[in-house]
């Protein structure tokens, strides 16, 4: 097991590779001059050498000159080295003294290695950018998603302490913004670590995303958790590092304050029906009327009658799980989108005799079909042993979804 001392900090957003990149002050000023040889307020500045010295092309941002397919139209016009020269291939840091990102790309038209330049930023261009830009487009660049980077807008599990070495990134809010188990991906970034399968060999993470996310300890997002903020970055909780087997980016569906889900009869396997069968969810027990919330990215595949006068509504989720919002009632019906966060219904009161309200929340892999309710299945092959042995009168990919009740809300 590789140690390290824990160490959490939180970030700013970033999408800035290599370490130079700092925050510089824009002065005020009257309107930019395009290409006169000075970074005026207004402009995204390239310089010949390191640190934002010797001669500078300055590109006033936000109009036709803001964006440059390729740069080699284009030549370092202030004073000092390398005045007259192209600037394709021979820039060496920026100023960002506009108000708007700007990305600069390894190849023209905007492709290749890229680095975002946030407002105000200033410093050497990344290693693999050094006297190797083609061209530079107004705003951030959007995540690729398993490159070996982990640009603004992704999760990444680092080999190493401290968010070094080898790195898997994952673009959040996405199909693989959740992922159940890490054994089927590896670490693609430069570094030790390449090529090693990430589950239970993460030392680091860094949340680069806007959504909170959550790593398990176990496979189906079981077990010890940690969640990080977005723009955190540090080392994994003891009891993660080098176990972390699955992470998403779920939010609770309740956002009201309720009893502990693992209490009474409210956790997943209490006792049913005389003994008869186990429970299949969790519920949050709440007052009639108060808001759920859609967990994640999904689409609607039914709404029907489900218990005492309630009704369910079931949701394939963008990574293909299922959840089934059960004791509710909801204006949405099957082919309708829900997004993360988005109010999907409200609590409704049953009619037994105790008329109690509740979101009784049920969790499914999503890897076989056919309905959630199967009275004479016996076998659930993604639970723990001692809740297989447990008949829950459910389909086969039933998961455990204990982890919602501490899922952030944000």
């Amino acid at each position: 097991m590789k140690l390290s001392r824990i160490i959490v900090s939180a970030l700013a957003s970033a999408a800035l590779v290599a370490g130079a990149i700092g925050l510089a002050t824009a002065p005020t000023a009257n309107a930019a001059t395009n290409r006169n040889g000075v970074c005026e307020a207004g402009e995204f500045c390239l310089y010949y050498a390191a640190d934002e010295a010797q001669s500078v092309a300055d590109f006033v941002v936000g109009n036709a000159t803001g964006s440059v397919p390729d740069l080699a139209s284009y030549t370092f016009v202030g004073t000092g080295l390398g005045k007259g020269t192209v600037v394709r291939n021979n820039a060496h840091s920026v100023w960002n003294n506009s108000t708007q990102p700007v990305t600069v790309y390894y190849s023209p038209n905007y492709a290749g290695t890229a680095q975002t330049i946030q407002p105000g930023q200033k410093g050497n261009l990344s290693a693999a950018l050094v006297n190797n830009e083609a061209s530079f487009k107004v705003g951030a660049t959007p995540a690729t998603g398993r490159n070996g980077t982990c640009q603004t807008g992704e999760f990444c599990l680092y080999y190493s302490a401290n968010a070094t070495e080898s790195v898997s990134d994952f673009v959040v809010s996405n199909a693989t913004g959740s992922v159940p188990d890490l054994a089927s991906y590896t670490f693609l970034g430069a570094g030790l670590g390449k090529g090693t399968v990430v589950r239970n060999n993460a030392h680091s993470a860094w949340n680069n995303s806007s959504l909170p996310v959550t790593v398990f300890y176990g496979p189906n997002c079981t077990g010890t958790s940690q969640t990080f903020m977005p723009g955190t970055k540090g080392n994994l909780s003891t009891a993660l590092i080098n176990n972390e087997a699955s992470f998403n980016d779920y939010t609770r569906p309740i956002k009201a304050s309720f009893p502990a889900v693992t209490g009474g009869a409210r956790y997943f396997g209490a006792s049913r029906d005389g003994g008869s069968r186990a429970h299949a969810g969790i519920d949050f027990v709440v007052p009639n009327g108060t808001p759920v919330y859609a967990a994640t990215n999904g689409t609607v595949q039914a709404y029907y009658l489900f218990y005492a006068g309630t009704y369910a509504l079931e949701v394939k989720n963008t990574d293909g799980t299922v959840i089934r919002y059960g004791e509710i009632t909801s204006t949405l019906r099957a082919g309708a989108t829900v997004t993360r966060g988005q109010q999907i219904g409200t609590v409704k009161q049953n009619t037994t005799a105790a008329r109690s309200s509740m979101l009784h929340l049920e969790y499914y892999k999503g890897n076989v079909s056919g309905s959630l309710t199967q009275a004479t299945n016996r076998s659930y092959p993604n639970l723990s042993a001692s809740e297989q042995t447990k008949n829950y009168k459910r389909r086969s990919d039933l998961l455990n979804p204990t982890f919602f009740a501490s899922l952030p809300t944000s």
